[in-house]
């Protein structure tokens, strides 16, 4: 489903070897870990948790909360077929490790 982009966009893109990261206004939740902390998420709900000194850790249980509208089912399918993540801006915009 990608109602928003042309049909030549989305086979130009998966007819590559690019691939698609969205930066998107998503909340995301792995475990123990502070909702702020996943930084993102790939189509196997690995996440991507910060560390220290500008590091990440993996969690094989993230899961999207809430994605503020549409967002998910307008860029998920795109953005992982084609082996791109999910980037929560929200973590990336607190600074600190998150952003590093």
């Amino acid at each position: 489903n990608y109602k928003h982009l042309s049909t030549s966009a989305v086979s130009s893109l998966l007819g590559t070897t690019w691939i698609l990261n969205s930066i998107v206004n998503i909340r995301l939740r792995s475990g123990g870990h502070p909702e702020n902390s996943l930084l993102g998420i790939d189509k196997n709900d690995m996440g991507f948790v910060a560390a220290a000194g500008g590091k990440y850790v993996t969690s094989s249980d993230a899961k999207i909360i809430n994605d503020f509208g549409t967002t998910t089912e307008d860029y998920a399918s795109i953005t992982f077929q084609n082996g791109g993540a999910f980037w929560n801006i929200n973590a990336l915009r607190s600074g600190g490790n998150n952003a590093k």
